[in-house]
């Protein structure tokens, strides 16, 4: 699927809000890229992958912001859990779709990694590690 995506500072993560974006034509939202483009210098390539559908509402365990270093914030999200139960299978549902995503994009980075001067065009270092 191709679109157009929305850059936004706050998450949307009700089938409300993500409508509402839907609206302008945008088929996905993305912040953490946003932050980037506004500082690169240079022409940015953002690959994504998208977890939950614009029908979606994350449930609350779901919208736990991520520790600094960017791990689930295991404290938090069980304790919204013991808040609202009901929200486990939704929240198994959001992992689920969380590996198959990351799995996506690993094949991305496989597949654009291969490409002839890709790190170079770049300048990632050649090596393992840019091809991850």
């Amino acid at each position: 699927m191709g679109g157009e995506i929305a850059g936004v500072d706050q998450p949307a993560a009700t089938a409300a809000a993500k409508a509402a974006i839907a609206t302008i034509g945008a088929v996905a939202v993305d912040m953490e890229s946003l932050a980037i483009v506004r500082i690169a210098s240079v022409p940015v390539l953002v690959v994504r992958a998208v977890v939950d559908p614009v029908t979606m509402t994350l449930p609350p365990a779901a919208r736990v912001p991520l520790r600094a270093d960017g791990r689930v914030d295991l404290p938090r999200t069980l304790a919204s859990l013991a808040q609202h139960p009901g929200q486990a299978p939704d929240l198994m549902r959001v992992a689920r779709m969380t590996r198959a995503a990351f799995a996506s994009l690993r094949r991305a980075a496989a597949v654009l990694a291969a490409q002839p001067g890709w790190n170079s065009s770049i300048g990632l270092p050649e090596g393992p590690s840019t091809r991850t």
